[in-house]
């Protein structure tokens, strides 16, 4: 069953395990990332095995789902819900939704994330370009990392 939750009534102990285990997660799901960038609800799923950060602003009285500065995307993450209950209780509680998240809703675009590995460096500087690879090395001779 998917709950709307208040930030303050939000079980952070909770919400940083979800976080941990889950596969999809990233630096934007924690709440300490969040608390420092946005005030924020969130949609959870029964007892914390999926959930969502909804960042929130109030104008003239009607609360807005919007992307804050900082906050690359809001994503799904854990298990995944019901995606016309999440719709509908997203409608039931903001007046206009306008964010980047994982979760395709009508008249959104699929937006892809890039992701670099970067736990194999060498084969990664291989194929860097000679200018790449000589200001690198210009760069360590001059103890600047």
């Amino acid at each position: 069953m998917l709950k709307y939750i208040t930030s303050q009534n939000i079980n952070r102990k909770s919400w940083q395990r979800l976080v941990l285990n889950s596969e999809n997660s990233s630096i934007f799901c924690f709440d300490w990332y969040l608390d420092a960038f946005c005030i924020w609800d969130a949609i959870i799923l029964d007892d914390y095995k999926g959930a969502i950060a909804l960042p929130i602003r109030i104008q003239f009285g009607h609360k807005f789902l919007y992307q804050p500065s900082f906050i690359q995307q809001c994503i799904w993450f854990g298990e995944p819900p019901n995606r016309n209950q999440l719709l509908s209780l997203l409608k039931k509680h903001f007046h206009k939704i306008h964010f980047n998240t994982n979760i395709s809703f009508e008249n959104s675009r699929n937006r892809i994330n890039l992701v670099l590995r970067l736990n194999d460096y060498n084969n990664i500087a291989k194929n860097y370009s000679k200018s790449v690879a000589k200001n690198i090395r210009k760069a360590q001779r001059s103890n600047i990392e």
